[in-house]
């Protein structure tokens, strides 16, 4: 019994300390960090991702602050408009929508509420989310899909991709992956794991690119793309986003989704 509570522990452990390398590498932000630049930071402060459903509901939360287990999106420093223009994320039939404020969500498992939800669905940790919920007043899609906002900033024109298209890394994104890998390796080494070791599939270098958003009045693009990862027990949706000035990358973030223990 001693033994087994001591390896729950040194799991539990892990699990944190994998997380924090995660989020010291390239992760999303505490509120009062982020990009240098004022305009990038602005910006990165005002993207809003989330899920539209046949109802019309509307759930945003944060990029900036990952989201699933164990997260918060401290909606209080936002200044969240009456109306949006919502964009999807994968082309469809219609380009953009508008959706009015209704109200804010706190801490409320959504993917209970939703039970279509694919992005706010995490029926392992089950967390307690906080989102803007706007409403579409007309249903324009079947099924759930993801979306993004960016508030007090018009997108002007979408470039969408397939699935076979990975995003192109930098020496950087290929060190810090490598780096993660092999502390993955170790980790699991010592304590075991419930969940595999992860390869250059479950980083980065294998984000597929998702959309490319051109924004009116700004200097740079915003690339979206997504991979996903795990550690001894959390798996991740792991959003990315790059800042693209002059066609070279200025910054780039990732937002973790997280789900677990599995």
């Amino acid at each position: 019994m001693v033994i087994i509570v001591y390896k729950r522990l040194m799991i539990a452990i892990f699990s944190l300390s994998l997380m924090g390398l995660i989020v010291s590498m390239v992760g999303s932000e505490a509120l009062d960090e982020g990009p240098k630049d004022e305009d990038t930071k602005d910006l990165y402060h005002n993207i809003l991702i989330g899920e539209l459903f046949p109802s019309g509901n509307v759930y945003l939360e944060r990029f900036l602050l990952d989201g699933g287990h164990d997260n918060v999106q401290h909606f209080e420093g936002l200044n969240y408009p009456e109306e949006i223009a919502i964009y999807p994320i994968k082309k469809a039939k219609w380009a953009s929508v508008r959706a009015s404020f209704s109200q804010l969500i706190k801490a409320t498992y959504i993917g209970e509420i939703e039970k279509a939800s694919i992005y706010f669905k995490h029926p392992f940790s089950k967390p307690l989310q906080d989102a803007l919920l706007y409403k579409v007043d007309k249903k324009i899609t079947n099924t759930p899909m993801t979306v993004v906002s960016i508030n007090n900033y018009e997108i002007e024109k979408i470039t969408y991709f397939d699935d076979s298209q990975i995003r192109e890394y930098s020496h950087i994104d290929y060190n810090m992956a490598m780096k993660h890998i092999r502390y993955d390796h170790e980790r699991k080494d010592k304590y075991g794991s419930s969940l595999s070791k992860i390869t250059r599939a479950n980083t980065i270098l294998n984000a597929r690119k998702i959309a490319l958003f051109r924004l009116k009045n700004i200097d740079y693009d915003v690339l979206l793309s997504v991979y996903m990862t795990h550690g001894i027990e959390y798996v991740s949706t792991v959003y990315a986003i790059d800042f693209i000035q002059n066609k070279k990358i200025i910054l780039t973030k990732e937002k973790y989704n997280t789900d677990g223990p599995y």
